[in-house]
């Protein structure tokens, strides 16, 4: 079985077809499958699809890119999988052999990813995205909790690299495509983390993301539905964030096989980072509550201390004792 599984959505994209199948062909390692997606396109994709056997493929029509993209993962045989839209495609052409050997040597590891470069609809490269992380490298594993809680960051969709068994846990069972408060992506994001997975950055400029007519990520942003979406996915991560810091949850890091790893979330490391006197203060009254319940309970205490005393002691900081 190959180790990657490549799945591409297309619907009469077929003139950016060739170039996307031939950055996928230009990988060092082939150690992978194509998969492509077509919702019956009538532009010639359909006509170029059969002049590469070496792809596998199916033309239907669908509802959209939810229905597509879950047509290809079922598709896959793949044990990590990469999205890679048919108008995209990969500028490193090691890119699938960086992500097998850090997710094969690393079981803890459920998720590789790089940086994207926008590119225009005649094929000109342009902005590389967080471009600081090339000098700058952001924290790794359980390290990237507290930068996504901050920043709300999400892995671009263009080039991540993930165990298809973490996908299928993480990405949303139920989907809406354009109308819907939904992405797709940001969901998978918003599950990933909460379920404790960890992810490896590598300091490369992995794909490119093409903007062109008819594309939905345009469309979206037109209409309002990308402003609404993101800000959906910031309120989720604020309220984990403050569920986190409240201590009203328990977070877990989990390998990539779903086991749970003996790494600590740090609570107190989370409130110093974010700077709130409200969470610190909760620390610290949460610290003095139990030291006193510590105290009442020594037994040099018990012997020498009333109990109505320790009772009205409790009852003032709302234990029991």
């Amino acid at each position: 079985m190959p180790k990657i599984s490549v799945i591409s959505a297309s619907f009469n994209t077929g003139a950016f077809f060739r170039d996307t199948i031939e950055s996928v062909a230009r990988q060092s390692s082939r150690d992978y499958e194509h998969i492509v997606v077509d919702g019956a396109s009538t532009d010639g994709t359909v006509d170029e699809l059969k002049r590469h056997p070496e792809i596998r493929w199916v033309s239907e029509p669908d509802s959209g890119f939810p229905e597509a993209f879950k047509k290809g993962v079922a598709m896959a045989r793949g044990e990590y999988i990469i999205q890679c839209s048919i108008s995209d495609g990969f500028l490193d052409p090691q890119w699938f052999a960086r992500c097998i050997a850090v997710l094969d040597n690393d079981p803890t590891i459920s998720v590789v990813w790089g940086l994207p470069q926008s590119m225009s609809e005649d094929g000109v490269l342009g902005k590389i995205s967080y471009e600081r992380f090339l000098s700058s490298p952001p924290p790794t594993k359980e390290k990237f909790l507290y930068e996504w809680l901050f920043n709300c960051f999400w892995f671009p969709e263009g080039n991540f690299c993930v165990r298809k068994s973490v996908f299928e846990k993480c990405f949303p069972s139920i989907v809406q495509d354009r109308g819907g408060d939904q992405d797709l992506w940001l969901e998978f994001n918003n599950i990933f983390h909460r379920n404790g997975y960890l992810s490896a950055f590598i300091p490369v400029v992995a794909n490119y993301g093409r903007a062109h007519a008819g594309a939905r990520s345009n469309e979206e942003a037109q209409s309002g539905i990308a402003e609404v979406r993101l800000a959906r996915y910031r309120a989720q991560i604020a309220a984990y964030r403050h569920e986190l810091a409240m201590g009203s949850v328990a977070h877990r890091f989990r390998a990539g096989n779903g086991s749970f790893l003996q790494l600590p979330f740090s609570r107190a490391k989370l409130i110093l980072l974010y700077v709130n006197p409200r969470y610190a203060f909760t620390l610290l009254y949460g610290s003095l509550r139990l030291r006193f319940k510590n105290f009442l309970k020594h037994p040099v205490v018990l012997r020498v201390m009333p109990a109505f005393l320790r009772r009205k002691i409790a009852a003032r900081l709302r234990m029991a004792v």
